[in-house]
């Protein structure tokens, strides 16, 4: 008999026709719910290059083919297309990450508060190993830094 959440989702799969999806970094082998196992491929260099293009258009850079490289995403690519005026420093994600806020500050009134603001919550997050935190903490985070 399967125990905890897995226990939880078959009793829940046998009372209701509704699909359960599970996503996990590696496969999660769930017997009791008699699922089909979905990969999803990484992508290569031509459908990088298709994602770009799709999200900048004719302004594709001669060196699109290096400057997709570093990326493995959609979401990554599509900053990339923001931040082409500035391809030169895309070398990593790091780098596009970076290129990115300083494109997003560069709008505000002090880019340099923003960006420290998103550095205290960036590392609360990373402290806390969660991938958001409540807004309330955050105003309080962007308090302490003003």
């Amino acid at each position: 008999m399967p125990c905890g959440p897995v226990r939880d989702l078959h009793a829940f799969s046998l009372r209701s026709p509704a699909p359960i999806l599970i996503t996990a970094h590696t496969q999660v082998p769930v017997p009791e719910l008699k699922a089909k196992t979905l990969t999803f491929a990484t992508l290569n260099r031509e459908h990088k290059l298709a994602v770009l293009r799709a999200y900048a258009g004719e302004r594709l850079p001669t060196d699109a083919e290096a400057l997709v490289e570093p990326f493995q995403t959609p979401y990554e690519l599509s900053l990339a297309a923001i931040c082409l005026d500035d391809s030169s420093g895309l070398g990593s994600r790091a780098a596009l990450f970076d290129a990115y806020v300083q494109r997003r500050c560069e709008t505000t009134t002090n880019g340099a508060v923003v960006r420290r603001v998103l550095c205290e919550v960036a590392a609360r997050m990373h402290q806390r190993l969660v991938s958001g935190l409540p807004a309330s903490e955050m105003r309080q985070l962007a308090a302490n830094v003003c």
